[in-house]
């Protein structure tokens, strides 16, 4: 299957952004990546149409990132740790949504998020091990907060998952056409 104008373009630009900007694009831009991630992943895994096109629009029934990470999990296309960890940025998500103006990652709201649910797709070790990579390239997030570090970690791996999980739907796809 030929790659989405997401997968060729956008999704570049997006981890450009989540990994340059402040708390709030940091988590409006990993939290869009991880939904247009899904909605991808989900438009590949359904039989085209007017009916999954439907499903998938703003105003359909999974139109909404709980939504899509809901079906992705049920369906099997993801497994319970990346959907915890969803469903994690999600709620970080939301809480900076509500609170933009003075929220942080030392938000107490965030704090009982990150507490309550344990979503840790990377170990801090890889999490040091990432950011040394991004230093290499360039890239100076030596100011991050250990929770910004830790949701622009597990945002990336996110939609890595998923974009491997993309590759997967496709093969099986084109094996049985």
């Amino acid at each position: 299957m030929k790659p989405s104008k997401y997968e060729t373009g956008e999704i570049l630009e997006g981890f450009r952004l989540l990994f340059s900007g402040n708390e709030i694009s940091c988590v409006l831009i990993g939290a869009s990546m991880i939904d247009k991630s899904l909605e991808d992943l989900l438009s590949r895994y359904f039989i085209k149409g007017k009916t999954s096109d439907k499903m998938l629009s703003d105003t359909g029934i999974l139109g909404t990132l709980r939504n899509k990470a809901d079906c992705s999990y049920a369906l099997g296309l993801v497994d319970k740790k990346v959907y915890q960890n969803i469903i994690w940025a999600l709620e970080v998500r939301n809480v900076f949504g509500h609170h933009h103006l003075k929220c942080s990652f030392a938000n107490e709201k965030i704090l009982k998020i990150s507490n309550d649910n344990p979503h840790g797709l990377i170990d801090s070790s890889n999490a040091d091990l990432f950011y040394s990579v991004l230093e290499k390239a360039g890239i100076d997030l030596t100011e991050d907060s250990e929770n910004l570090k830790e949701f622009r970690c597990i945002a990336f791996e996110i939609v890595k998952i998923v974009q491997n999980k993309k590759k997967e739907v496709d093969a099986k796809k084109n094996n049985t056409e």
